[in-house]
């Protein structure tokens, strides 16, 4: 989330729904958690929101360490509360308790002993209109999932321009490789006839005012042709170039410039995919859209492991720094080297 929103404590009715706009898709098999943080006003105001896979029986104790360890994705961000919502279609055993109590159970333990107590824990098969939700602290609380297309808290943050996928995998699909990798193939032979340029300062400079120019035109809906963009990759390539590029996530053109790294990564292939990734992953995290940032930071990383900036990226999302605190970050990134 790119901006706390206010909301009071007791409305589970109106967070539930809100949850896909919350992460940017419908989340399955997933544990979300969101943090709470009390304000004077007498309103909780919501904080981040997590997604985790949900572990196996034997990976709990890690699981839970993990999520209670001081170096964990709670200790930065100081809840007064957290809620915890299991989504899975799995049905509850046979004594009729639900699926993953036993996780819930030990979170239940070892959180409040951090300073992180669980104000609620709910369970539902799936965050769809009408699905039925039961709370894993009291059993006389239950209830249906509202309108996820209705919700109040969804409807300010779609306003906020937060995009809704019906999956993570549709989020995927939005930077897989174009014609199956077949476009990657035939750049990379383009950027091997490219060769070595020059690397002084004025070429650098050239270069990212090249690509600014660029970003600018996509902004009016002047789009660069193929041999623009391969070039443009391979400028992007240099790190003085990528790193001059990185305020463009707080740029006039902000969208502008996402469009552009969203097609570099569609066509680009290894190792050069890395940079421009990268750059998706600053745009996107600034913007709040967590779930694209993760998506494009691993593309990143799984083409150059060793790359240090993604590896930065990738700790900071990890970690739990709020949008808002990264975005203050590049900010003076901007100002510093200006």
């Amino acid at each position: 989330m790119n901006h706390p929103i206010s909301v009071p404590l007791n409305t589970i009715d109106d967070v539930l729904p809100a949850l896909p706009h919350m992460l940017g898709f419908y989340p399955t098999d997933s544990l979300v958690i969101v943090t709470m943080h009390d304000h004077p006003s007498g309103q909780t105001r919501l904080g981040a929101t997590v997604r985790l896979d949900l572990p196996t029986t034997q990976e709990y104790t890690e699981f839970v360490s993990f999520l209670a360890n001081v170096h964990g994705p709670f200790q930065r961000l100081r809840p007064d509360g957290l809620m915890l919502f299991v989504i899975t279609d799995s049905a509850p055993d046979e004594g009729q308790r639900l699926p993953h109590h036993r996780l819930v159970d030990q979170l239940n333990d070892a959180l409040p002993a951090v300073g992180f107590p669980v104000r609620t824990a709910l369970w539902t098969p799936a965050l769809r209109h009408g699905a039925e939700w039961f709370s894993y602290l009291d059993p006389t609380l239950r209830g249906t999932v509202g309108d996820p297309q209705a919700s109040v808290l969804g409807a300010e943050l779609t306003a906020r321009g937060s995009v809704l996928f019906s999956s993570r995998e549709d989020i995927c699909a939005l930077i897989s490789p174009e014609r199956d990798g077949a476009t990657a193939a035939e750049w990379a032979v383009k950027l091997d006839g490219l060769g070595l340029d020059d690397t002084h300062t004025d070429a650098v400079d050239e270069r990212v005012e090249a690509i600014t120019e660029a970003i600018a035109g996509i902004a009016g809906d002047a789009y660069p042709d193929e041999d623009s963009l391969v070039r443009i990759l391979h400028w992007i390539s240099d790190r003085r170039v990528r790193d001059a590029l990185l305020p463009t996530a707080l740029g006039e053109h902000a969208d502008a410039a996402e469009n552009l790294w969203i097609t570099l990564v569609r066509k680009a292939p290894a190792p050069e995919i890395a940079d421009v990734a990268t750059l998706l992953a600053v745009s996107t995290y600034v913007r709040g859209e967590g779930a694209l940032a993760h998506i494009a930071i691993n593309r990143a990383l799984e083409a150059d492991p060793e790359h240090t900036l993604a590896d930065l990226i990738r700790h900071a999302l990890d970690s739990g720094i709020p949008p808002s605190e990264f975005a203050q970050f590049l900010q003076h990134y901007t100002d510093t080297t200006n």
